[in-house]
């Protein structure tokens, strides 16, 4: 689902079809559906990308400047992120920062925002975060690193991709929301400005899918008195 609350009360729902190509390009996508509930109905744009598509993380998409981006396959490589317009007519794929293939987008403070694990020649491995701040340049500029042991407290993580979970960036602060699964899973905070991190709660001895709550209080009364 993608919205802009600043901007408008409506919301808009993205639908990727998939379909099984052959063997060689493997799951690509077909077309867009999206739903407006200003106007309450869909709109089916079969039109096939060009090139073949996927959907490299479904649980990582930004909506920003009336595209829903998310990170993609494209051709079969990965490290592109893909944007459709809330019409699905308008669609463009672009490169993530180098070396960072695997990763993360969200929206904070109005940018795009990718973070990813990079290691070393000395087999150092650092949490990296970017931002597109000229979205039309596509150029994006290193914001952040820090070593993954200091995030830690000094523990190692063996597999990155299966003991840590992405949460959120701040929507309006420099601070990164995640989870580690070791003995059990710690919900954690790193402040990218001050450099401390802070555990929140340990959470249930199973990993979860986890959705950031932003709450629209447009319709709170008593912030119109």
């Amino acid at each position: 689902m993608a919205t802009s609350s600043a901007v408008s009360p409506h919301f808009h729902v993205f639908l990727l079809p998939v379909a099984d190509m052959d063997d060689q390009h493997g799951y690509c996508l077909t077309g867009v559906h999206v739903y407006s509930s200003e106007t309450g109905s869909w709109v089916h744009k079969e039109k096939r990308w060009c090139g073949t598509i996927d959907v490299a993380n479904d649980r990582s998409t930004v909506y920003l400047n009336g595209y829903l981006h998310f990170c993609a396959i494209v051709d079969g490589s990965a490290g592109r992120l893909a944007a459709v317009d809330k019409e699905g007519e308008a669609r463009t794929n672009f490169r993530v920062p180098d070396g960072l293939d695997v990763g993360f987008i969200q929206l904070s403070q109005g940018c795009l925002h990718y973070a990813g694990f990079d290691t070393d020649d000395d087999n150092v491995v650092r949490l990296l975060v970017y931002v597109l701040k000229d979205y039309d340049r596509k150029e994006w500029i290193l914001k952040h690193s820090v070593e993954t042991s200091h995030l830690l407290g000094g523990r190692h993580i063996e597999y990155l991709d299966e003991d840590f979970d992405w949460i959120a960036i701040h929507p309006e602060c420099d601070m990164i929301l995640f989870a580690v699964a070791q003995e059990d899973i710690t919900f954690m905070c790193y402040d990218m400005d001050s450099g401390q991190v802070n555990v929140i709660c340990n959470l249930e001895d199973s990993q979860q899918a986890y959705f950031p709550y932003v709450p629209l209080y447009e319709e709170l009364q008593s912030l119109h008195k």
